[in-house]
């Protein structure tokens, strides 16, 4: 779609630089979207949609919508919702509904306003500055080597930092946008390879998805980058044994999404890594008080830099950096789990646990013990007709981990709930571990 009959619909409904315009809808309406507010100056509210109607009026007050543009599955969720807020509905063709907007509420220059994945709690609302997400686009089409030829797929729900940074960066530059509306890994394939995709962004359950069709990457593909959540060194090894270019990242929605990547050749020879941080960020590794720490010594990474809303930001995530200023992530420091004085590292186990011949996946938190502090306990999705109870799982956890790191309790699920880019809710697996199971 043109960007100029949605901009100038908007613009015929009273849209101004600083309105907060709500959207919802099909990935190609995210694509028009951006660039319609890009030429107005206003600010994008992309939401998710999961959103109940029941939630929809109060997450769009709390983040100040002013205006909607929706597909017509959109509207039909905005109107059960009763909103009644001015909206352009595109459904093969443009119309408005509602009366002139008044005078933005909102000013100052803001691009996007987004909701956290909220993978522990109520998600959070983070304002991005135009400024910022300029800066990102620069710094990170530089590292990721990406330019006006390039076509980038948008597998990742476009209503998260990681989207509207994708979809930023390639109207800055001019590369093509692919927008694919449900990820597959064999329909991802064929969409790739007919459309000679040179970069997609993706998180660690889509990657291990692709490489399990044995079908390779597309010869066009330079860059497959992967974040959302920390990736299994397993995982970037058969990626790349496979041929897939794989850009380990790291970053999150205050910093417009990413913070530092490495290529293919530092992720393969230094283990573990995120890469260097992006031009224009700086990564510190603080203490509990915030004085820094050493190479190679842990701690909770902070950012700072022209890309970081509220600069500068303690992350809540640990991890440390090499001599060569490289940065390695180990976790959250919410979710480091303390047994008996001993720390314990979730996503260790998961991997760990992934290794079993009848595990699929499996999420691993921490519930509260009266003896211990905390108690290790594991939710684990079988693999295909496998066959595993909690006694044997328990048994084999005794020849593969330290005492410290052994599950005590172990919850069988169909599926580990995630969120849409990819990251365990881990406070809801905790709510089920305790309603549901006792320790072994």
């Amino acid at each position: 779609m043109a960007r100029e009959p949605l901009a100038a619909a908007l613009g015929a409904l009273g849209v101004r630089p600083g309105h907060r315009l709500g959207v919802l809808g099909a990935q190609d309406l995210h694509v028009a979207a951006h660039r319609a507010a890009a030429r107005l100056d206003a600010a994008l509210v992309p939401l998710p949609w999961e959103t109940r109607p029941d939630r929809l009026a109060d997450i769009t007050a709390r983040m100040g919508v002013e205006a909607w543009v929706t597909d017509a599955a959109g509207q039909a969720l905005v109107a059960a919702a009763g909103d009644a807020l001015p909206r352009v509905v595109v459904d093969g063709g443009l119309r408005g509904e509602g009366g002139p907007l008044p005078r933005p509420r909102h000013r100052g220059g803001t691009a996007a306003v987004l909701l956290t994945s909220g993978t522990t709690g109520r998600p959070k609302i983070v304002t991005i500055s135009r400024t910022a997400l300029a800066a990102h686009a620069k710094a990170a089409s530089h590292r990721l080597r990406s330019t006006r030829r390039s076509v980038w797929l948008a597998a990742l729900p476009l209503h998260h930092i990681g989207g509207v940074a994708l979809l930023d960066r390639c109207l800055r530059t001019g590369a093509r946008i692919v927008p694919l509306e449900r990820f597959g890994p064999e329909a991802a394939m064929d969409v790739m390879e007919r459309e000679g995709v040179t970069h997609v962004s993706l998180v660690p359950t889509m990657l291990h998805r692709l490489v399990g069709t044995k079908r390779g990457p597309p010869a066009s593909l330079e860059c497959a980058l992967v974040g959302g959540d920390r990736l299994d060194p397993a995982l970037l090894d058969a990626a790349l044994a496979a041929g897939w270019p794989a850009w380990p990242t790291y970053g999150l929605t205050e910093a417009c999404s990413q913070v530092a990547t490495a290529t293919p050749a530092e992720a393969r020879d230094h283990r573990g890594t995120v890469g260097r941080p992006l031009e224009g960020v700086t990564v510190r590794i603080v203490g509990p008080d915030g004085s820094p720490r050493g190479a190679d010594e842990e701690g909770e990474v902070e950012v700072a830099g022209t890309t970081v809303i509220g600069s500068p930001l303690r992350t809540g995530d640990t991890g440390y950096l090499d001599e060569a200023g490289r940065l390695y992530v180990t976790g959250r420091v919410s979710e480091r789990i303390v047994s008996g004085g001993e720390n314990v590292d979730a996503v260790e186990v998961e991997a760990v646990l992934r290794r079993h011949p009848a595990v699929l996946d499996a999420c691993v938190v921490g519930v509260p013990d009266p003896e211990w502090g905390e108690q290790v306990a594991a939710a684990v999705v079988r693999r295909g007709e496998a066959s595993v109870d909690a006694m044997a799982l328990a048994s084999w956890c005794t020849h593969e981990m330290a005492a410290h790191q052994r599950p005590r309790r172990f919850l069988f699920l169909a599926e580990v709930p995630r969120t849409e880019n990819g990251k365990p809710r881990r406070g809801d697996v905790r709510q089920r571990v305790l309603q549901e199971t006792v320790p072994t």
